[in-house]
């Protein structure tokens, strides 16, 4: 077979011929390189190929050299067989010894190396092409920063400027790099203190020790148990982990809100059980050093800058805080988890929810007698009657005839709950002090069996059955049409019936009263005859509420209150019944 040697067996490339000898021209070599590189292998085993017996000289050696007749002849057959023209032509001896043998790894070998070296000549090349760029671009800048300056020079010429003396040029040019340095510097200070006043602002209005979007954490300081069921929690903000003015400016503002509240009406806040993740919402008892200040806030629901900055820098400044009234009961979730907390345990509030602004709805009205305010209120629900009592005298403390008359009957279970060293009855008759006896109050116990009835509705409103015709035989007030119902959220019994107890709106993150939409000078201010209790209180006098598009709704009147007003027409017309 060609390309395959007869004594060794071995297999040579294609571009070797059968005999050893290289082929030139079977080789395909990307360059005129690779082939003289070639040619150098195949003449340096030429050199030592003087001294190598070929396969095919020693076959002739053996065939030459018999040993006995019989091998002579043998020898004659043998050479006679192999000239015959079947047999494959001897290799050429002297061919062997001239022409070497080129293996495949000495070619790759070789290819590799030539290959190497034209990546590397073509690096060369590159860099110096970069290199050349380079310079170019350099150049021109140079050539167009001349441009510049020549043109400089040419528009002063044409203003007629003088060329400046290179001394005074170099002090002006250090004069305005001194002076850029210090207004930077000054800059810089500037600017940082504005960054520390708008974060303290914004800390301070972001994270408010009480927001009505999520829970806030206070901590009990106080708990006070007033009866075997019911105790008051005191509870204060917990900023003291933040130091410095940060807390400060908080108890400013908590301050500040506080005294907002207690002007408006009745308001309550939420107390979250962490264990079954629920929350009920308590209303907080009014504070008398609240109730008894000056009227020197804001009374439009809004905390002005001014009043935190005049808590923020007040001497002493003291801290906050909430009363609770609560009643442990069977199976309430969050009265119960209450009854176990002590002095120094952590609760976490939210709020506050306003509901009702009880100074819009009994205002005073020139040359009208005052309006009167009965509240009726079970157990717990006496906080709502001292918010809604504590936010009158705030309106109406200078000048207390203008005052409504506020009369309030507090229904109890024991003897306990009304002790006179409770701090509810404490508070209580400190309100009709200061209120000169415009503010008083009744206490029935179920053990005595005392239980408010329509006799003292009928006796604290004052309201009276109409008169008997003597010459038609019926009532006065089937023949008088009674008085017209004005289309006013604060004053109207038809809107009373779908509202849900928010007189106030939530807009730009402040809560402004709603405006009253009777005539100008003419506001039909109403008696207000208010409940608050148990569920089960509230129906009973007032009547249940219903749910409508996810809130609870006030209703129409009914229960105890509701056959009064059939039986006493003034009681619907003069009176808005408030379910809180």
């Amino acid at each position: 077979m060609s390309g395959r040697l007869v004594s060794s067996g071995i297999r040579l490339p294609k571009h070797v011929a059968g005999d050893g000898r290289l082929n030139l021209m079977k080789i395909s070599l990307s360059s005129h390189a690779q082939r003289q590189a070639l040619q150098r292998i195949y003449t340096q085993r030429s050199q030592h190929r003087q001294f190598h017996v070929s396969p095919s000289q020693a076959a002739k050696s053996r065939f030459d050299s018999p040993k006995s007749e019989k091998d002579e002849s043998r020898f004659a057959a043998a050479k006679s067989k192999k000239n015959t023209p079947k047999s494959t032509p001897e290799p050429n001896a002297a061919q062997d010894q001239e022409e070497p043998r080129v293996t495949r790894k000495e070619v790759k070998r070789e290819r590799t190396k030539i290959l190497l070296e034209q990546r590397e000549q073509r690096i060369r090349e590159l860099e110096a092409q970069e290199k050349e760029r380079l310079e170019q671009e350099k150049q021109e800048e140079e050539r167009a920063e001349q441009e510049r300056q020549e043109l400089k020079r040419l528009v002063k010429e044409q203003l007629g400027l003088e060329t400046e003396n290179p001394a005074k040029e170099e002090k002006s040019r250090s004069e305005q790099s001194s002076n850029v340095v210090r207004n930077i510097f000054f800059s810089g200070v500037a600017s940082a203190g504005a960054l520390v006043l708008w974060e303290m602002w914004r800390f301070a209005y972001s994270t408010e020790p009480l927001n009505d979007q999520k829970f806030s954490p206070f901590e009990i300081v106080d708990r006070q148990q007033v009866s075997p069921t019911a105790f008051i929690v005191t509870v204060k903000p917990v900023v003291s982990r933040l130091g410095g003015l940060a807390s400060q400016w908080k108890l400013a503002w908590l301050e500040t809100l506080q005294h907002k509240l207690a002007w408006e009406g009745t308001w309550a806040v939420e107390i979250k059980q962490p264990e079954l993740q629920v929350a009920r919402d308590y209303t907080p008892l009014p504070e008398l050093d609240v109730l008894s200040a000056t009227n020197d806030y804001d009374t439009h629901g809004r905390i002005e800058l001014f009043q935190l900055l005049k808590g923020l820098f007040s001497p002493q400044q003291s801290i906050p805080t909430f009363k609770f009234l609560i009643r442990r009961t069977e199976g309430g979730e969050v009265s119960s988890w209450l009854s176990r907390r002590k002095v120094g345990d952590t609760i976490e509030l939210r709020g506050p929810h306003q509901s009702f602004n009880v100074v819009a709805r009994a205002g005073y009205k020139e040359a009208e007698e005052p309006k009167r305010v009965v509240f009726l209120a079970g157990g717990t629900g006496i906080a709502p009657a001292l918010q809604a009592a504590g936010s009158l005298f705030r309106e109406h403390g200078q000048t207390l005839k203008k005052m409504p008359q506020f009369d309030i009957i507090w229904a109890n279970r024991s003897k306990e709950d009304i002790k006179t060293d409770n701090p509810v009855i404490e508070l209580l008759e400190k309100l009709k002090e200061m209120s000169r006896g415009k503010i008083n109050y009744v206490c029935v116990v179920d053990e005595e069996r005392r239980f408010i009835t329509a006799n003292d509705i009928v006796a604290k409103t004052q309201i009276t059955p109409p008169r008997k015709s003597w010459f038609w035989n019926s009532s006065k007030a089937e023949s008088t049409p009674s008085k017209e119902d004005v289309n006013c959220y604060y004053h109207s019994s038809k809107h009373l019936i779908t509202s849900a107890g928010e007189d106030y709106e939530k807009v730009d993150g402040e809560n402004p009263r709603r405006q009253c939409a009777c005539p100008v000078g003419r506001p039909s201010f109403k008696n207000l005859l208010m409940v608050s209790g148990p569920e089960g209180f509230n129906n009973y006098f007032a009547g249940p509420k219903y749910w409508a598009d996810g809130k609870e709704r006030q209703g129409p009147v009914g229960g105890v209150i509701g056959e009064l007003a059939k039986k006493y027409p003034s009681l619907a017309s003069d009176w808005l019944v408030l379910k809180l």
